[in-house]
């Protein structure tokens, strides 16, 4: 992969950023190595890289430049309140993507995901680091050196999601047989049926709508997938309120959820709304294998989202996100469609929407941005 030289920076504080949350935040690594150093350090790394990329490669107008400004003021106050400073890293290494084939930001982090998915099962096989199993929804999953068992199965999906996008012109035959494979073996390894269920049907439908004209000009088609963000946010609340109310329907909900619309009912009586964001007291599954203590987690990112980081923030990431899945759709880009519709629907049952390192498609926001900017001036 050709690296342009004012492309260097961003890249690189994304390799280094990736690599260092799967391996040292996201595996058993993490409780073998001292963090407390290494966390520090990367994130300088990172933050000076695209602090770098975006002063010293990037021209902005003095319009955008005070957009940045009260965007930053406005992320760093959900951070603060949220006790998340994840947030604030996140928005300068999506700021720093200006310019950045996304192509190229796909195939990058499929390649690092692709390497730390091997070194961890090379670690596991060696016993450097453990591989526990866990009996979730009646399935036995192996975690493979992560800390959840179903963090293999979203990280190897989205592996699969991203080969996919990159082949979206190039799908023949053999091309689709590898998937149909690939998903396969996931599948068997992990047992992550909702990953597995939900990138068959997000691959199966893009296809539809690029081959057929008559799915492509249906006004249900048109608005779902432009609001699909809003649609599922809406979902996970009535969802909720249905279990809330104790209905049957809501009940039988919470049995297919195996029990997440029981715990954010919990969170959001616990917690409350808020308008910029509080913090969450959560126990992972691997913290009360560890402890002893029950387990305390909130999976459904919609409402995580509005109860940590508030109705501000909450209303902007639909907004902004709505935007652009209107912008990709006017213009047919069924790939990016489809890489966005899986984060969206996959943010009704897990967290993987609210983090970048997982979410690769909120790179998208500024590449469409750029595209626009560059269709006015022609």
């Amino acid at each position: 992969m050709r690296v342009e030289s004012k492309n260097f920076f961003f890249l690189s504080a994304w390799s280094v950023f990736l690599f260092y949350v799967l391996i040292f935040n996201e595996s058993e690594l993490g409780y073998i190595m001292d963090n407390n150093i290494i966390k520090p350090l990367v994130f300088g790394i990172v933050f000076f890289l695209s602090i770098m990329k975006i002063f010293t490669c990037d021209k902005y107008k003095v319009t955008e430049l005070f957009i940045i400004i009260i965007l930053t003021i406005f992320i760093a106050c959900v951070s603060y309140f949220s006790h998340n400073y994840n947030l604030i890293l996140f928005e300068f290494l999506i700021i720093a993507s200006k310019g950045v084939d996304f192509k190229k930001i796909v195939k990058l982090d499929m390649i690092i995901k692709i390497v730390c998915i091997l070194i961890l099962f090379i670690l596991c096989k060696k016993g450097v680091i453990n591989n526990y199993t866990a009996i979730i929804n009646g399935s036995i999953k192996q975690s493979f050196g992560w800390l959840h068992p179903n963090t293999f199965g979203a990280i190897a999906s989205i592996v699969i999601l991203e080969y996919i996008y990159l082949s979206w012109n190039k799908l023949n035959a053999l091309r689709t047989l590898f998937v149909i494979a690939l998903i396969s073996l996931v599948y068997f390894l992990s047992s992550s049926r909702t990953n597995v269920y939900l990138i068959t049907f997000t691959v199966v439908f893009s296809y539809l709508m690029k081959h057929f004209k008559i799915i492509r000009e249906s006004k249900a088609v048109n608005k779902i997938c432009i609001y699909i963000y809003p649609i599922v946010a809406l979902a996970s609340f009535i969802f909720v309120y249905l279990f809330k109310v104790d209905t049957n329907l809501g009940i039988v909900l919470n049995e297919i959820l195996t029990g997440r619309l029981y715990l954010a009912n919990l969170f959001l009586e616990n917690y409350g709304l808020s308008l910029v964001g509080q913090p969450l007291n959560i126990v992972t599954t691997r913290q009360a294998l560890l402890t002893g203590k029950t387990p305390v987690v909130l999976d459904m990112a919609y409402i995580r989202m509005v109860i940590q980081y508030g109705i501000f923030y909450f209303l902007f990431f639909l907004i902004l996100n709505t935007k652009i899945q209107k912008k990709l759709f006017t213009e047919k880009k069924y790939s990016e469609l489809m890489i966005m519709s899986y984060f969206a629907i996959i943010g009704l049952t897990e967290n993987t929407v609210l983090n970048l390192y997982m979410n690769i498609s909120l790179f998208l926001i500024m590449q469409e941005k750029e595209k626009s900017e560059k269709s006015e001036k022609q």
